[in-house]
Parts: C-alpha cells; sequence; structure tokens
C-alpha cells in the first residue's frame, strides 16, 4: 500500500490537490492515523500562522489529551 509523505499531507491540508490526487490523499488518510495526526499538525500551524488560535486554552487540556 502507498502511503503519504509530508509534502502530499502538506498540500491536501492546503487544499492544494485535486482529481485523482486528492481521492487519493482521502484514502491513504482514512486508512493512516500517522497521516490523520500529521494532517492535524498542520491544521494547527495553520491556525497559528494566521492567529486563529483561541485566546484561553482549557485547563483540563492535559487531562483530556492524555485520555485520548
Amino acid at each position: 500500500m502507498l502511503e503519504l509523505n509530508d509534502t502530499q499531507i502538506s498540500a491536501s491540508a492546503d487544499d492544494e490537490l485535486s482529481g485523482h490526487e486528492l481521492d487519493q490523499a482521502i484514502n491513504m488518510l482514512a486508512s493512516s492515523d500517522d497521516a490523520q495526526k500529521q494532517m492535524n499538525r498542520y491544521h494547527l500551524i495553520g491556525h497559528a500562522i494566521r492567529d486563529e488560535m483561541p485566546d484561553v486554552i482549557a485547563h483540563d487540556l492535559r487531562a483530556r489529551v492524555a485520555s485520548a
């Protein structure tokens, strides 16, 4: 099975894929926990760059992350 590389994941997060490439990326993201985690990191980075982060982060964040 093929795997997405970081460049493909980044392109997907930035809406730079279309057609067959996008379909392939969606299918691979659906089946790869590592690719999903990387996609989440890219989205978080994008939110931070665009200053879209919340002013306050929940106090129980550490507990919620630990229980995930």
